[in-house]
């Protein structure tokens, strides 16, 4: 995932307002996935550039794509900017011509999910 101009990058950062500790989900909600399966991936990126996690983009419905990541009172989680990125990929030998995937639409939205943390 060296080519960011090849795929689809979301950056972010959750903020906390609040006075308690949480742990904070990303949960990945694909409404409309057109791609044959699992050409489609994600990779999420945390502050320093270090992959927390990755996998394939379901054809709809939702996915969690990172978990448990702590949030300090009044802080932010996982550093200051964090990154998703989407993208196609080849999945076997038989997947040489990536052409049959042009045109195709995928549309979905990343959710975050926070938990107070237990004392």
């Amino acid at each position: 995932y060296n080519t960011y101009d090849r795929v689809y990058r979301n950056s972010f950062s959750v903020v906390s307002s609040g006075t308690l500790e949480q742990t904070i989900d990303l949960e990945l909600e694909i409404s409309k996935n057109e791609f044959s399966e699992n050409v489609i991936k994600f990779i999420v990126f945390n502050s320093e550039g270090k992959s927390i996690s990755s996998g394939n983009v379901p054809n709809e419905g939702k996915i969690t794509i990172a978990s448990n990541m702590y949030l300090e009172p009044t802080g932010i989680a996982m550093g200051k900017h964090n990154d998703v990125l989407i993208s196609v990929v080849g999945r076997s030998r038989d997947f040489n011509n990536q052409n049959s995937e042009m045109g195709k639409t995928i549309t979905g939205k990343i959710n975050v999910h926070s938990k107070q943390r237990r004392y």
